[in-house]
């Protein structure tokens, strides 16, 4: 008898010994831990408790050593409610410090894995909002340098057609300063190649050249006759 129930106690100390953590896979599949009200209620069951933590060994030992040592109390000497006495069979008092002790042994395992596990969930949290917060700064940080660099595209475009006005007016002033009376149609479409549209006629033997060309919104229609540059006319 005592090395039976020195044997069940070594099973249920190496059983015990194991606990089964909660893992990241279990974190991310959306498995929940018990709470210390659900340890306290399922560990009035011998092995219950570790059914829910997943120790199934342990459920089966802790539920074998109270049923078993159970029994044999109540086959064995007709004991229903356990008491310590010095008149009591040894072998009675040695059952009834092992049930006593096996279930003592399941409900303080099943209180303590449930803290471990909760434990062990409350850092997969804590690294899911660490992770989570960077995320947000990491994203955060790139729509502020998205829009940092709208504003530094706006800018430069802005100031790219504030140049180009200015000079669109200073080549608008030229031109119209270039432009006088017989000068050759060459010359003019030498240093101003860039018209708009170019028509030609012949009015009584004469060839009539026109050019229109854009500045800053006005256009100015140039005539040559006969090559020569003989009026032109703002639009």
């Amino acid at each position: 008898m005592k090395k039976a129930l020195f044997i069940l106690l070594i099973v249920l100390l190496a059983s015990s010994c194991v606990t089964n953590q909660f893992t990241q896979s279990d974190f991310d599949s959306g498995k929940s831990v018990t709470s210390p009200l659900g340890d306290a209620l399922l560990g009035i069951v011998p092995g219950l408790s570790q059914v829910f933590h997943g120790e199934y060994l342990e459920a089966i030992s802790y539920f074998s050593a109270t049923i078993v040592q159970s029994v044999l109390l109540t086959e064995l000497y007709g004991v229903e409610d356990i008491s310590f006495s010095s008149n009591n069979d040894p072998g009675q008092n040695i059952l009834q410090v092992g049930f006593l002790g096996s279930y003592l042994w399941s409900y303080s395992d099943g209180i303590y894995t449930g803290i471990r596990r909760r434990k062990q969930e409350e850092i997969f949290v804590q690294d899911r909002e660490i992770i989570r917060r960077q995320e947000r700064e990491l994203a955060e940080q790139e729509e502020f340098e998205r829009q940092r660099q709208i504003r530094e595209a706006n800018v430069a475009e802005e100031e790219y057609q504030q140049a180009k006005r200015i000079q669109d007016l200073r080549d608008e002033r030229y031109f119209m300063g270039s432009l006088r009376i017989g000068l050759q149609r060459r010359a003019l479409l030498s240093e101003f190649p860039g018209y708009s549209s170019e028509s030609v006629s012949n009015v009584r033997g004469t060839m009539i050249h026109s050019y229109v060309y854009e500045w800053n919104g006005n256009f100015y229609v140039v005539y040559f006759d006969n090559n020569e540059l003989s009026s032109w006319h703002k639009q």
